[in-house]
């Protein structure tokens, strides 16, 4: 299985902004499924409804290679964000549902002005729109939340995604991406965001990278806490 990984460290050392990147095309955009909108991407629709990995990745360049690629990497010919490799392997193992967090509004491809708009959502405390919604979240039982770090913290609209729906009696597992932040404290700040669900404190937390070489630790990760 080939895979090929390309970051920007200078950029990350600078800002200490960590990145995800995702490719605009949904792969298996056929497979769907009553417990998501049509516009979401769900694998896996086989499973027993209970668990659902939902994630936020977030396209940064367009092209594959050392210069303008950032946190891109390439497996069986296709093109994934970092977050988004880490969730597709979480929801083939499990057989699990696939929900990916996107926002209304398109933000830049440019990491300059990617980093720009992003610092600025933090610091006016925005609530992006959400593009889709699920619509029987009530269903599941337990979530595995994705994310990448930017400024040490969770991107805007993740927040928006958890105050959309009541996480109340779910089990709630985190996982992230980072350019070197680690988990930035976010699994605090899940635990003060949703206080009557059940966050479980070993979050995976993986290096941009690592994750093309990561598949084998995810799956013992999995195996951990499920």
């Amino acid at each position: 299985m080939k895979k090929i990984l390309f970051t920007l460290p200078l950029l990350f050392l600078l800002v200490g902004c960590s990145s995800d990147s995702d490719e605009a095309s949904n792969g298996n955009s056929s497979n769907t499924n009553n417990s998501v909108t049509a516009t979401s991407e769900v694998r896996n629709p086989d499973g027993d409804g209970k668990v659902l990995v939902a994630y936020f990745s977030l396209p940064v360049g367009n092209d594959l290679d050392v210069t303008t690629g950032a946190s891109l990497m390439e497996e069986n010919g296709e093109r994934l964000g970092l977050t988004q490799q880490t969730a597709n392997w979480i929801s083939e193992e499990l057989n699990a549902d696939t929900f990916q967090i996107q926002a209304e509004k398109s933000y830049p491809t440019d990491i300059d002005e990617l980093l720009d708009e992003a610092a600025d959502e933090k610091s006016s405390n925005e609530r992006p729109a959400l593009a889709s919604t699920i619509s029987n979240f009530d269903q599941y039982d337990t979530i595995y939340l994705g994310y990448p770090i930017w400024n040490s913290d969770f991107p805007m609209v993740f927040y928006t995604f958890l105050e959309s729906y009541d996480f109340s009696g779910k089990t709630v597992i985190p996982f992230s991406t980072h350019g070197g932040s680690g988990l930035a404290g976010t699994v605090g700040i899940l635990e003060d965001e949703l206080p009557d669900a059940d966050v479980v404190s070993n979050a995976l937390s993986i290096s941009r990278n690592n994750v093309a070489d990561s598949h084998q630790e995810v799956i013992d990760w999995i195996n951990e806490v499920k």
